[in-house]
């Protein structure tokens, strides 16, 4: 099994090291791209091995199992309405079939943490509505930790993925980078600034996300066009550089291939452990904060009118 762990890395290695080709400039080093598709690919792999078939009253019951807390219960009606307000809140209708009829293992945690205390968080609300422009920085960073706080029994594997599930939903870590960016530029900049940053929301890499967060200045001083050329394109690149990798390594591993436990962990390890902190440097301006939150809620409505578009055509 370990040899097959390691096809998986040889694709992702050439996969990576052709499309890198001989760029200059500033750039995440190939390793860590390497890291993260990696860590990307076999948590993925992993979470469909664990599918399990579950209707909303066995998953209240098995969430009621695992609840530790006498003071809380699952209310079974209360809770397959929530369920629904979420997925359509997302666009899905009840004819649609929004019954979640599969789920995974992993999910329970992350359902349990949805039916209780953060689902009727004030700022998760505003979220969901995209109402971005009424949310304080305080009970922002409160939410984050009310997620955070959920996930302290879980293995140091698990805690690492949700962590890293978490950035990707609240972009808690990047839009504070951005704030910091925000600090080091002169006014002149403001007008394009939160547009070119809040493109690296987008990005399934984290860690890339810091980077270019870090790199803007370079950016910008040889070219505006360069910047968003270079970041506007990555979210397709990484989508096209992992169904390519996907592809290679099915065709190359046994059929009834399957990622190990420690495999996983590795993987985890080689990409997250030690790199994902929640910013000591909290010292935020409330006014760039306030700005910040009306460009991701315009920015919001936009892509929601260009889809809508799209898909009346």
């Amino acid at each position: 099994m370990e040899e097959t762990n390691d096809l998986l890395r040889s694709i992702i290695e050439t996969n990576v090291k052709m499309l890198s080709g001989d760029e200059e400039g500033d750039k995440q080093s190939d390793e860590a791209t390497i890291n993260f598709f990696n860590f990307f690919i076999c948590t993925e792999l992993f979470q469909q091995q664990q599918i399990k078939t579950l209707s909303i009253k066995e998953i209240v019951n098995k969430l009621q199992e695992t609840d530790d807390e006498e003071s809380f219960s699952y209310d079974y009606d209360r809770f397959h309405e929530r369920i629904f307000k979420v997925l359509k809140s997302k666009g899905i209708k009840k004819s649609a079939g929004f019954i979640p009829q599969k789920i995974k293992s992993f999910q329970l945690s992350e359902i349990k943490t949805l039916a209780k205390e953060t689902f009727d968080n004030k700022t998760h609300k505003r979220m969901r509505t995209n109402n971005f422009q009424m949310i304080k920085f305080d009970e922002f960073r409160e939410f984050v930790e009310i997620l955070q706080d959920d996930l302290k029994d879980l293995s140091t594997t698990e805690q690492l993925i949700q962590k890293y599930k978490i950035e990707r939903s609240t972009n808690f870590e990047i839009l504070m980078k951005i704030l910091d960016t925000k600090k080091k530029l002169d006014e002149l900049l403001d007008t394009h600034f939160y547009k070119d940053l809040l493109l690296l929301t987008q990005l399934p890499n984290i860690e890339m996300r810091a980077f270019y967060a870090d790199h803007y200045l370079n950016f910008i001083k040889r070219s505006m066009i360069y910047w968003r050329k270079e970041v506007a394109s990555l979210p397709i690149k990484s989508l096209q550089l992992t169904n390519e990798i996907i592809d290679g390594f099915f065709e190359a591993a046994p059929e009834d291939y399957q990622v190990t436990e420690k495999q996983l962990e590795k993987a985890v390890a080689d990409y997250l452990q030690g790199k994902y902190k929640v910013s000591d440097d909290l010292s935020i301006d409330e006014k760039d904060f306030k700005k910040l939150m009306e460009k991701i809620r315009e920015l919001n409505i936009m892509t929601l009118s260009k889809t809508t578009k799209e898909d009346n055509l």
